[in-house]
């Protein structure tokens, strides 16, 4: 096991749009990885994590700091009155 205790910052750059209305479940949610400067992102892939109602119910890899999805591609188990997600990235 490995493990980096030096690792750069991630920021997340992710539409306002996302964050403060509701989408539709079929739409694309864009986001970009900006790392600190010095920082090859080539060398280094990326996980996103949804989570719904406090659980994860599907994890998504990606190899580029541009990243878009639908959710319903990832999870399609939605109650109606409750269809709020979160998202986290990690790398």
């Amino acid at each position: 096991m490995i493990i980096d205790l030096d690792l750069p910052l991630l920021l997340v750059d992710i539409n306002d749009r996302f964050l403060s209305s509701s989408i539709n479940t079929n739409e694309y949610i864009f986001f970009r990885i900006q790392l600190d400067s010095g920082v090859y992102p080539d060398n280094i892939y990326y996980s996103a994590a949804i989570l719904y109602k406090f659980n994860v119910v599907a994890t998504k890899e990606f190899f580029f700091t541009d990243f878009r999805f639908k959710p319903w591609d990832l999870y399609d188990n939605f109650d109606s009155s409750d269809s709020e997600i979160s998202i986290r990235v990690i790398f």
